[in-house]
């Protein structure tokens, strides 16, 4: 009771000197509203304490109005996104060009003036895969195939005479080689070859303009059905199908995909899968390869899908790598590493960033060694400046941890081609 009686009196005595306004006045860029603070100005609206300066040192809420004109929603909006108050200002130029400047600030206590170290992370790694799609990188499928119709393209001269060579061979299979599957099978190579001949030259473009590589199944050279419910599919990727289910799902094998196969000389076909998984999984594994083949657009889509999610494990990793290789300096903690592997995945997302439009203007090779300069100075700046090692020390350890970390980078790409293939 008695600390109250003092506290009104200080603040009756500090609006008397005029050094605080009292209620009846309007809170700073309060434009009046029918909506008013049950508080005096002196006092937080939220908890009630009185106030210190401009925020409440209980609660933290600020002490200014909010009815406001309505485009101050646009400004605070944007203030938000790219203010963060100046701290992305004061955060990403020195991340960028001073290797350990901000990671030992902050942990020496100066936090409020940058982005948390979780907060920037995440936001790097959205800027990288953003990046990375608008400049429309797309990811390679495991299985390419050449474009054979390319190859078809031929003047009218050139097409009278191989439609003449198709027509002696038809003739000389007649003649030479008995009735059976296998001359069915030659057979319809030869009349699919003379079709996709006539097609090609009809619509043949301008030889600088032919494609070098597709994977759209209708510029392939043989349209053959796999077999019982399976989509027609052409050219090599038919054998490819059909040599692909001989060695996961045999049990299933149509007589067409069998045809196939003996054309290319695989007559000895066997009802048993080498691979030991059980029917179901096979039939599984299979129905996926045949998707990626058909359409290699959904295994690039899957595998971006899951390329932010695993890339958030790459730096807890680091962390723990760095932490073991200091465990015995009891003094650094599991925190400060992390902290260093979150700055230090930071910076490496945003160069990677600024990296990509440069090799797609200029080629890859001059941004590739730029990037691989840089972020093995800078990590090595890391060691001198963050953990205080010596040049030699610093540089060993930034070749070892390149070592170790390219090992489990080509880990986690492994687990991205599995799931690529498991979840397309």
């Amino acid at each position: 009771m008695e600390e109250e009686i003092i506290a009104n009196v200080v603040t009756d005595a500090t609006i008397a000197a005029g050094l605080m306004p009292d209620a009846d006045k309007q809170r700073a860029n309060d434009h009046g509203s029918e909506f008013r603070s049950p508080t005096a100005l002196s006092e937080c609206s939220n908890c009630h304490t009185l106030l210190e300066g401009r925020y409440c040192h209980v609660c933290g809420q600020v002490a200014d109005s909010f009815h406001r004109p309505f485009w101050s929603l646009f400004a605070d909006l944007f203030d938000g996104l790219f203010g963060f108050d100046g701290r992305i200002w004061r955060t990403i130029p020195a991340l960028m060009l001073r290797p350990g400047y901000v990671t030992h600030r902050y942990l020496s206590g100066v936090r409020k003036p940058y982005l948390q170290p979780i907060k920037l992370f995440i936001a790097a790694s959205v800027v990288f895969f953003l990046v990375f799609a608008l400049v429309g990188l797309n990811v390679p499928s495991p299985i390419q195939f050449e474009d054979k119709a390319a190859q078809l393209q031929m003047s009218p001269d050139e097409k009278a005479e191989t439609l003449k060579a198709l027509e002696q061979v038809k003739q000389q299979l007649s003649d030479e080689v008995p009735e059976g599957a296998a001359r069915n099978v030659a057979q319809l190579l030869l009349e699919q070859a003379e079709q996709q001949v006539e097609q090609q030259s009809e619509t043949a473009p301008a030889q600088n303009d032919l494609p070098v590589k597709s994977d759209v199944p209708d510029n392939d050279i043989l349209d053959i059905n796999l077999g019982d419910g399976a989509p027609s599919v052409k050219g090599d990727k038919s054998a490819f199908i059909c040599g692909m289910r001989k060695a996961l799902v045999p049990e299933d094998l149509g007589e067409q995909c069998k045809q196939t196969l003996a054309a290319k000389g695989e007559t000895n076909i066997s009802n048993n899968s080498k691979i030991t998984f059980d029917l179901e999984t096979r039939r599984f594994l299979a129905a996926n390869l045949e998707t990626i083949i058909l359409d290699p657009s959904r295994y690039g889509d899957t595998v971006m899908r899951w390329a932010p999610r695993l890339a958030f494990f790459l730096a807890p990793v680091f962390g723990l790598l760095l932490a073991i290789s200091f465990f015995w300096r009891r003094k650094l903690y599991l925190y400060d590493h992390m902290i260093v592997a979150l700055h230090f995945h930071s910076f490496l997302f945003l160069f990677l960033a600024a990296m990509i439009p440069l090799g797609v203007w200029m080629g890859p090779i001059i941004p590739l060694v730029i990037f691989v300069l840089w972020s093995n100075i800078y990590l090595y700046r890391l060691h001198r400046r963050i953990y205080g090692c010596g040049r030699i020390t610093a540089v060993l350890r930034t070749f070892i941890l390149d070592q170790v970390y390219l090992v489990i980078l080509s880990l986690v790409l492994s687990v991205l081609m599995v799931l690529g293939v498991l979840l397309v």
